[in-house]
């Protein structure tokens, strides 16, 4: 339970509020600026018009010594401090993620114990701040702001939650397995993406039912990793696979393959037992793309 004095803060500050923007004081919002150049403003509540009035605008900054106000897309990577600033943004806004209420995400928590947050977007700013963190779940009644690795599971209904995820990520489930694909590159088509899906989907489970029964992953991880320049492969993190796969619908038989050393929990041997067990998946791998 949080301090009176904490409450009588946040309760000042939100009377500060003007439309479905929060107020954010001495904070900054670099970048994301709609227009090349700042639009003069008599004062905040004069460039938060501005900014609704503005096709696109989810946020703003302005400067109360000068009078400029630079209306924007979105909060960015989150802002910094500036006692030259007063910022605004939408309470249902965060750039880059996908709002989902009345949901929860459990686990994969960055740290041990959750962070406040005053509202949705201010814990999606927190997200953004913090260096690995691809989705969050945040209570509306506490404050409490969970920042995560990923979305693990997919999560459940809670109607104290609201989370986000990043659109990059995305999750599908199929009877008990679920997938969380991250597209790091931007590129690929929808169709492509789609047929990845499709594969793992009609061979993973298969080749888990019949080579693993009682311990193959249920959750899996699939990175779409525009820095690796080879063509795929498998670590504690999941299934990795080059950016060329964007531009390459054919990569069935890839997918397939490295699926299979999840299924097998791939170890590292040395490069005899490595070329016989390439052999193997590559065999397997192909039975299951003709079935």
């Amino acid at each position: 339970m949080y301090r009176v004095s904490r409450w009588a803060v946040d309760t000042l500050k939100r009377s500060a509020n003007i439309g479905d923007f929060l107020r954010k004081d001495e904070w900054d919002i670099p970048g994301n600026d709609i227009s090349h150049s700042s639009i003069y403003a008599s004062d905040y509540a004069s460039c938060s018009v501005k900014c609704q009035e503005t096709s696109g605008c989810k946020a703003f900054a302005y400067s109360p010594s000068t009078g400029q106000c630079w209306p924007k897309t979105s909060t960015g990577d989150g802002g910094k401090s500036n006692g030259d600033r007063i910022s605004g943004y939408s309470s249902n806004m965060c750039g880059g993620f996908v709002r989902k209420d009345e949901w929860d995400i459990p686990g994969n928590d960055i740290s041990h114990s959750s962070i406040y947050a005053s509202d949705y977007a201010n814990c999606c700013i927190k997200c953004q701040a913090t260096s690995g963190c691809k989705a969050f779940a945040y209570s509306p009644s506490t404050g409490q702001c969970w920042p995560k690795t990923s979305t693990g599971d997919n999560g459940y209904s809670n109607s104290d939650r609201i989370s986000g995820y990043n659109v990059n990520t995305l999750t599908y489930t199929h009877g008990i397995y679920t997938l969380a694909f991250v597209d790091e590159d931007n590129r690929m088509s929808a169709t492509t993406r789609q047929g990845i899906i499709d594969t793992f989907f009609a061979s993973y489970p298969q080749m888990c039912a019949r080579f693993n029964p009682h311990s193959c992953a249920r959750n899996v991880r699939m990175t779409i990793d525009p820095n690796y320049d080879g063509i795929a492969y498998v670590s504690s993190n999941g299934i990795v696979i080059g950016p060329w796969i964007s531009n390459s619908p054919g990569g069935d038989d890839v997918v397939v393959h490295e699926a299979m050393h999840v299924v097998q929990s791939y170890p590292r041997y040395d490069p005899g037992w490595l070329t016989v067990l390439e052999t193997v998946h590559d065999s397997v791998g192909s039975v299951f793309i003709q079935a």
